[in-house]
């Protein structure tokens, strides 16, 4: 069987069409049809690593044996330098963070798939499969419409004004889902406690991102909510946010606006489309 991997998406950001460095990881395991997935172990299993570099796309040959499939994939990314990828995929039924994967990270991006094959015994016809791959996250980013407010207020204190020493925390509030299924297509644990840290990042003379996430969520509407605090390289807090609850949507962004630097929230919400898209995978 040869498997060809096409991932056809936008890209990661409306700033670069590049995709990141580093390497991706795929994750193919069948099991018999009719089998309790989290029951059994996989018939085959094939992992295959390779850079980014040459694009998503990849083509591949494996041989498998004669039966009805369930065809489940997975697919993430691995930084440069790093030997693992934020994700836990050990099991299909609990895919879970990586200890120590924190948010504002483009690697904790990732992809699943799953779709059904009969393969004939002593067959040499080819046998083609397509697998619709998708995100099972839904992505945010927060940003801050008062930078010029900001900077303004600090200059006529009296102060210099470097944006590299000032930082961003996002404070989840209540529970984060950290783990998802593939065999159900749901989040199935979540955690409480969570934050990150992201350096303030200019966008224009009046906006500056405060951090980006990834969050797993369901088929449907779902919303995560967040408080954002600033600090300087002190260690001093500048300013808090009330709670932010932001909507998610599998596989689409969601840009947050407000003014936090100066800790007024506010209501502006957009829903990225350059996020949507999906990649196939097709064995043949």
């Amino acid at each position: 069987l040869s498997l060809e991997m096409s991932y056809e998406f936008a890209a990661f950001s409306e700033e670069t069409d590049t995709l990141p460095t580093g390497k991706i990881r795929y994750i193919i395991r069948t099991f018999p049809v009719g089998c309790v997935y989290n029951k059994v172990k996989p018939s085959q299993e094939f992992t295959i690593v390779r850079d980014i570099n040459g694009g998503y796309d990849h083509s591949v040959t494996l041989d498998f044996h004669a039966g009805e499939y369930d065809v489940m994939v997975w697919s993430d990314l691995i930084q440069d330098g790093e030997l693992a990828s934020c994700h836990n995929a050990d099991n299909f039924g609990d895919i879970h963070l990586a200890e120590g994967s924190a948010g504002n990270n483009i690697y904790r991006d990732a992809f699943r798939g799953t779709a059904r094959v009969s393969v004939p015994k002593g067959s040499d016809t080819p046998i083609e499969l397509k697998v619709d791959m998708q995100r099972p996250l839904a992505k945010y980013e927060i940003v801050s419409d008062d930078l010029a407010e900001f900077i303004s207020c600090k200059l006529s204190d009296g102060e210099d004004f470097n944006i590299e020493d000032y930082t961003a925390i996002v404070y989840y509030i209540g529970y984060m889902p950290n783990s998802y299924s593939i065999y159900s297509d749901k989040p199935v644990d979540a955690t409480t406690g969570v934050m990150f840290t992201s350096p303030l990042s200019v966008i224009s003379e009046t906006q500056v991102s405060l951090g980006f996430d990834y969050v797993f969520v369901p088929n449907k509407e779902s919303a995560t909510t967040v408080k954002i605090g600033v600090y300087d390289n002190t260690g001093t807090l500048i300013s808090m946010s009330q709670s932010v609850k932001i909507p998610l949507l599998r596989n689409k962004s969601t840009v947050q606006h407000g003014e936090y630097l100066t800790s007024k929230t506010s209501d502006g919400i957009d829903i990225d489309k350059e996020f949507e898209g999906s990649f196939d995978l097709t064995i043949k």
